[in-house]
């Protein structure tokens, strides 16, 4: 077990296994809020951190469609295309945007690249902000409670984890 500056690392919880603990001393339950973007306004997430990803289109602070993504052999070659039916299917222009979400993982090294480029280059393009956020943080702001636990599998006998506290 080892401390480093916000978060504990703890290893060999089993034979083989590394298990990657961060401990949260306050937990910001709005992800978006905590990321400096206004909750009423029009935002494009975008999650390729894994084989099941996701698209979503979030406007006034509720979620107007998720699509989900299954795409094994990676996400760069349908991403663009299922992002601009997805707006088509709402009428909404890129432009419409107000900021451009994308997960950081943890995750699939090249799917959270991905989706950090896409979003980034959207927003780029159309001078908007981007809003970065953690998988594990996300997953912990669905649940309820005073300490939150959350554990993803990261394959080969590891898993990423976090405990948040309310």
């Amino acid at each position: 077990e080892a401390e480093h500056g916000d978060h504990r690392t703890t290893r060999a919880i089993r034979p083989g296994a590394v298990v990657r603990v961060q401990r949260y001393a306050a937990f910001d339950r709005t992800v978006i809020a905590h990321a400096s973007i206004n909750i009423m306004a029009r935002i494009l997430s975008i999650d390729t951190t894994s084989d099941y990803g996701s698209l979503a289109l979030i406007e006034d602070g509720r979620v107007v469609e998720e699509l989900p993504l299954h795409e094994p052999d990676g996400f760069s070659q349908i991403l663009f295309g299922q992002l601009d039916a997805l707006l088509k299917r709402h009428g909404w222009a890129l432009a419409s945007v107000d900021c451009f979400a994308a997960a950081s993982g943890p995750g699939s090294f090249t799917g959270v690249r991905v989706g950090l480029t896409a979003a980034k280059g959207l927003a780029e393009a159309q001078a908007k902000p981007v809003a970065i956020v953690s998988n594990l943080r996300a997953i912990a702001a669905a649940s309820n409670g005073e300490h939150r636990a959350v554990v993803i599998d990261a394959r080969r006998g590891e898993v990423y984890g976090a405990v948040y506290d309310a």
